[in-house]
């Protein structure tokens, strides 16, 4: 049997769909890059923003044309379920249940349960091939600086990928799920709850990627921050144990001090609100100087539109975690997410989010507009703001980071 596999998703459905891969091999299926050539046909889409959605649904329109069973994975159709409704017939199965996939497979001998977590996420995964990238940037053009921006992104990460100039990663996938309630976002639809990982398999992971010689450890998840409130851990606590591993593995290294001076940890988009309810923790943990990166998006500035937003923390207490943070460790590298053109924001209230950012001074910043999802409580939320004002917020914020000396991305960057 032959499967034909794509991903178009964020690092931790890539981080699934490596696993997939494993998966299909362990069960004797051959892997195709060919979708005509192939007996099964599976797609992992996203849906995140309008651009990553409409790109999805292009996206199961041409493979859905070939012969071989189709199966959609990943957050469409749950996300975008109206849109989704024109493949009906099509098999799809959430992220939340992505262990029903046995189900769709004849000849599994080995469940998708049992298959060993994979830490390693290769680089094409998270950049499009060249035929489909020019399908999305054709479909998308428009003459505009923010589109040539994202040519340049794009050519930049093959760039990269092309000379081996990424930095290898380690990645830990300590949760799945989330315990938010943003109003904007839908993607809980398709994560579903929380889903910590018990600590001594992420610890265990941790240390076959340290023996491996791995220095840059991503942790990830869907709400990292949240990790183990439904089995009676923490994040902090998590942080704390990894820490110990860490210097139990440099203690029995002592005499190759100098080459393990490199090692530390990346967390990958944490929630204000646990930076702020475990605020001295963290703060305690940054003192030892092995958290590299922070990617901690506050979506705004304005205390107002947050509330609108259901983030649960005001713009006070985000700037001081912050503060505190830089004074304890002046080279950990922060960045952040802010959205522009949330529902009844106002120029000025953007204009917050702007001067937040820069009193934190992120090292960088992703700036998104406000994409409106299906059954969302901000869909509800009026007036709109018009698409031609979020173009030019959006402008004001390139403008305005660069003159402030911090680099801004318009898509995710890895």
């Amino acid at each position: 049997m032959k499967v034909y596999l794509e991903s178009n998703c964020c690092i931790r459905r890539n981080s699934e769909f490596t696993k997939m891969r494993k998966y299909f091999e362990v069960n004797n299926y051959q892997i195709s890059t060919d979708p005509a050539d192939a007996d099964y046909i599976v797609l992992s889409t996203c849906a995140f923003k309008e651009q990553e959605e409409s790109y999805s649904l292009s996206r199961v329109r041409h493979l859905k044309q070939f012969p071989g069973k189709f199966l959609v994975m990943g957050c469409l159709p749950d996300i975008a379920p109206e849109k989704y409704g024109e493949f009906n017939g099509i098999a799809h199965i959430a992220p939340k249940e992505i262990e029903k996939v046995d189900s769709f497979f004849p000849n599994i001998t080995t469940k998708f349960n049992d298959v060993e977590d994979t830490n390693v996420i290769p680089d094409e995964l998270n950049v499009s091939s060249v035929p489909q990238a020019f399908e999305k940037l054709r479909n998308d053009f428009e003459l505009s600086s923010t589109f040539g921006l994202r040519i340049l992104r794009y050519l930049e990460k093959k760039f990269r990928i092309l000379f081996g100039l990424n930095p290898p990663k380690f990645y830990l996938f300590i949760s799945k799920g989330c315990l938010g309630n943003c109003s904007y976002c839908a993607i809980k639809r398709a994560i579903g709850v929380l889903q910590s990982r018990p600590n001594d398999i992420i610890v265990k992971q941790f240390r076959d990627g340290l023996n491996k010689g791995y220095e840059d450890f991503i942790i990830l998840g869907d709400d990292v921050g949240a990790y183990g409130k439904e089995i009676g851990r923490s994040f902090p606590g998590l942080l704390a144990e990894l820490q110990k591993e860490l210097e139990s593995y440099l203690a029995d290294r002592s005499v190759f001090k100098w080459k393990t001076n490199g090692i530390g940890f990346h967390i990958q988009e944490i929630h204000p609100r646990w930076l702020i309810m475990y605020k001295e923790q963290l703060l305690d943990i940054l003192k030892l100087g092995k958290i590299k990166s922070i990617l901690c998006p506050i979506e705004s500035g304005n205390d107002r539109v947050l509330d609108l937003m259901k983030r649960r923390y005001n713009a006070d207490e985000i700037l001081d975690f912050f503060a505190r943070a830089r004074a304890i460790h002046p080279e950990v590298l922060l960045s952040t997410h802010v959205m522009a053109g949330f529902p009844s924001e106002t120029e000025a209230e953007f204009e917050d989010s702007l001067k937040l950012v820069a009193k934190i001074h992120f090292d960088q910043v992703t700036v998104f507009p406000y994409d409106s999802k299906e059954g969302t409580v901000a869909s509800q939320i009026t007036p709109k703001v018009d698409e031609h004002l979020i173009k030019g917020r959006i402008k004001k914020a390139q403008d305005y980071f660069r003159h402030k000396d911090i680099k801004i991305f318009l898509s995710c960057p890895d």
